[in-house]
Formats: structure tokens, C-alpha cells, sequence
């Protein structure tokens, strides 16, 4: 009878120390989003096993003596000590595991901020490059891209394209330009502005 006791009892603890293993393992893994996750999936088994384990130990056979030498009231306090100490050990636990993911939340977050802002300055400054290189030439309307940055204009011979007599030059453009053959690059015009050109 001894034996099957002691026997229970070994069982007993081998369960206890490996559920405050598995705590323990929960506790040195909150770093870790996987097993904080499965941690707070699994809570409500673990919870059910501590309260278990507590029924075990409080259903042992007691060592028999006087109920004046060991008060009813002491033993209830006792029991529930024990389930307090190891449902504050889960508690902790699991608030370590919501700090971790809180705290993981919270960088997200600061990131997705940080490359929002860098979207909107980015796409600032395309719109800014895409202002600075809408342009066309002056004498025929060529939009300004690679291939015609460095080509030849028809149109700007500094004569008429019909009788060939020469033009006057125009005081809008480079006298060093005028005549030369070559593109002179402009800015686009705006849509609003082109609307009230034709407008006008």
C-alpha cells in the first residue's frame, strides 16, 4: 500500500514539474510570435491542467491527526494558496505574452508609418521630375524624351519652309539658337493654361 502511494505521489510530481516546465518554456519563448500564439490558443488547456494537477494533490489520502491539531480553515487556506501561486505563475505568463505581441504591434506599425511617408515623398518628387522634363520644342512642338533630346529640328532654319526667305528673329528664343537647326525646349503647357489659350 506504501508503494502504490509513493508511486502516485512520484506521478503526481513528474506531472506537476513538467507543467512548470512547459510554463516556463512559454515564459523563455515570448520573443518568439509563433509560440506566443500557440501559448495563447493553448491557455485554457493549460488552465484545465492546472486545476487538475491542484485536484490531484488535494485528493491524496491525508496523514491522519486530530482536527485540533490542524484546523479545517488552515487547509482551505493552503489548497487555495497553491492554486493561487500557480495561477499567478500562468497570469504572468500569458501578460508577457500579450506585452511581447503589443510591443511587436506597435513596431509594425511605426514601420508602416515610416514607409508610408516615404511613398508620398517619392511620389513628390516624380511628380516634380515628371514638371521639370514635361517639355517640347519651341519651332515643332517635339516632346522631349531620349530619342529627340539630341536630334535635328526642320522647323528652326531661321527661313520660311515655303519661300525660303529669312525670317526675323524671334525675341523669345537664344539668338544663338535661332537658325541653328536645333530643338528649343520649353515647358509644357499646363491644362489650364492651354484651355484658357484656346479659350481666348
Amino acid at each position: 500500500v506504501l508503494g502504490r502511494e509513493r508511486d502516485v505521489r512520484l506521478r503526481l510530481v513528474e506531472d506537476i514539474d513538467s507543467f512548470c516546465q512547459r510554463v516556463q518554456q512559454a515564459e523563455s519563448s515570448s520573443h518568439n510570435p509563433d509560440a506566443v500564439s500557440a501559448f495563447i490558443t493553448e491557455y485554457p488547456d493549460v488552465n484545465v491542467a492546472a486545476d487538475a494537477l491542484c485536484s490531484r494533490a488535494c485528493s491524496l489520502p491525508q496523514v491522519e491527526v486530530p482536527i485540533d491539531d490542524i484546523p479545517f480553515e488552515a487547509r482551505t487556506k493552503a489548497e487555495k494558496l497553491r492554486r493561487f501561486v500557480m495561477a499567478d505563475r500562468l497570469l504572468k505568463a500569458k501578460d508577457l505574452c500579450v506585452w511581447r505581441l503589443e510591443q511587436q504591434r506597435r513596431q509594425l506599425a511605426a514601420e508602416a508609418q515610416e514607409g508610408a511617408e516615404w511613398v508620398r515623398h517619392l511620389g513628390g518628387l516624380l511628380d516634380r521630375y515628371a514638371e521639370e522634363l514635361g517639355q517640347v520644342c519651341y519651332f515643332c512642338a517635339e516632346r522631349f524624351c531620349a530619342t529627340s533630346a539630341n536630334t535635328r529640328c526642320p522647323y528652326n532654319l531661321g527661313s520660311s519652309p515655303r519661300s525660303g526667305r529669312p525670317l526675323p528673329p524671334d525675341l523669345r528664343v537664344p539668338s544663338q539658337l535661332w537658325g541653328a537647326g536645333v530643338h528649343y525646349w520649353v515647358p509644357l503647357p499646363s491644362p489650364s493654361s492651354a484651355a484658357a489659350a484656346a479659350a481666348a
